[in-house]
C-alpha cells in the first residue's frame, strides 16, 4: 500500500514535495511544517549528492505552495469549503483551519490532495464506505456546474459515468444519456440510429456540463469531462477525445463541438501545463482550480470529503505509530468533529 508521505529524492518534482509537506503538517503536533524540516527529510532519504541539492529542492516546493495559496486565493471568511486549508509564513507552512471540524473549512482541497498521495488500488481506496474515485466524480461535476453559471432553467450538469447508479445499466446505459442530453440542450437529434453502444461502459465521457440560450436555438456551450485519479493520469492523455461523441453518437452532431475537459485531483506544474493542454487539446481542471470552483458544495458532499480524507490521513498516522516513527500520543488528525 503506498504511503501518503511517500518521499523520492530522485523523481519527486516540487509539487509532489509540497503534498508531502501538506500532508505531514496533519501528522505533526504543532501542524506546522519548515523548510528546514523538508531539506532534512531529503537528506535522509537521498544519497550523498550535496546538502545544496537538497536545500534547492525544497526552497523549490516552498514556492509551490506560496503559488497554490495564491491560486486558491479564497478567503475562509469568504468561501470556505473552496478555502486554502493552510498558510505560509516565510518558511513555514502551517495549517490555518482543521477540514474535519463541523465547518468543513477547506475540505475539498483536504480530500483531493489525500485522493493524490493515496493508492487508488480497488483493493484499499474505499475508507469509511467510500470510494474516492466515485466522490472525486461528484465533487467535479459541481465544480464544472459552478464554472458553467450554476444550474438553471438553461444550464446544469450531468454525471454520466459509471459512478452514477440512477441511469440504466447494460446496453441502454449510454443511448439514455445520448437522450437525456439531447433534451437538455435541445439539440443532436437523440440517439444516432444504428449506432454501436459502449455497453454499460460511459463511453470515454464522466461529465457533461451545458448552457443554452433561452430562445432555444442550436449552438450551445457543452462540455465533456473526463476524471481520472491515480497516478497514470498522463497515460490517458490525448487517447480519447470526448467531444468525438458528438459525430459518433448523435443523430445530428452538435453544431458546436463540445469543449474536452480533463480534471484531475493532483497540482499539474506550469512546465507542464502546456503540454498537458495540448495532449489533450482542451480544458483542464487540476487541484486548485477544482477547489476555488466548489463555493456551493452540497452539504452530503462535504460530508463525504471529510470522512474520507480523514480516513487516510488517519491510516496514515496509524501505520506511522506502528512503525514507532512518531509516538502514540502525537496529536495528528485523530479527531474529526463533524
Amino acid at each position: 500500500m503506498r504511503s501518503l508521505r511517500e518521499l523520492s529524492v530522485r523523481t519527486d518534482s516540487a509539487e509532489q514535495l509540497a503534498d508531502w509537506v501538506e500532508i505531514s503538517a496533519f501528522l505533526c503536533d504543532d501542524k506546522s511544517v519548515s523548510k528546514e524540516d523538508l531539506a532534512r527529510a531529503l537528506v535522509r532519504e537521498g544519497s550523498n549528492q550535496g546538502e545544496q541539492l537538497y536545500r534547492d529542492k525544497a526552497t523549490e516546493a516552498f514556492d509551490e505552495l506560496a503559488a497554490r495559496e495564491a491560486a486558491v486565493g479564497n478567503s475562509i471568511s469568504v468561501d470556505p469549503i473552496a478555502a486554502y486549508p493552510f498558510e505560509i509564513d516565510g518558511d513555514l507552512l502551517r495549517l490555518r483551519v482543521d477540514p474535519f471540524d463541523e465547518h468543513g473549512r477547506g475540505a475539498v482541497y483536504a480530500f483531493l490532495l489525500a485522493a493524490t498521495r493515496a493508492s487508488m488500488d480497488s483493493r484499499t481506496r474505499k475508507l469509511a464506505n467510500l470510494d474516492p474515485t466515485v466522490l472525486f466524480e461528484m465533487i467535479c461535476a459541481e465544480a464544472l456546474c459552478q464554472f458553467w453559471g450554476g444550474r438553471s432553467a438553461v444550464s446544469d450538469v450531468l454525471v454520466t459515468g459509471t459512478s452514477n447508479q440512477s441511469l440504466p445499466a447494460g446496453n441502454a446505459r449510454f443511448p439514455s444519456i445520448i437522450e437525456s442530453l439531447s433534451g437538455q440542450i435541445r439539440e443532436g437529434g437523440g440517439w444516432k440510429k444504428g449506432a454501436r453502444s459502449p455497453g454499460a461502459g460511459d463511453g470515454g465521457l464522466d461529465i457533461a456540463v451545458w448552457r443554452r440560450f433561452h430562445d432555444r436555438r442550436p449552438g450551445s456551450l457543452v462540455g465533456f469531462a473526463q476524471c481520472k485519479t491515480g497516478d497514470n493520469w498522463r497515460d490517458h492523455l490525448g487517447k480519447r477525445n470526448p467531444s468525438s461523441i458528438s459525430c459518433k453518437y448523435f443523430s445530428s452532431p452538435l453544431v458546436i463541438a463540445p469543449v474536452p475537459i480533463y480534471m484531475v485531483p493532483c497540482r499539474v506544474g506550469l512546465e507542464e501545463w502546456a503540454d498537458v493542454m495540448r495532449q489533450h487539446s482542451g480544458l483542464l481542471f487540476d487541484r486548485c482550480r477544482i477547489t476555488t470552483c466548489c463555493t456551493h458544495l452540497p452539504h452530503q458532499r462535504i460530508g463525504e470529503c471529510q470522512r474520507w480524507a480523514h480516513a487516510a490521513i488517519r491510516r496514515e498516522l496509524d501505520e506511522l505509530i506502528s512503525k514507532k516513527l512518531v509516538p502514540p500520543s502525537s496529536g495528528g488528525t485523530v479527531k474529526m468533529t463533524r
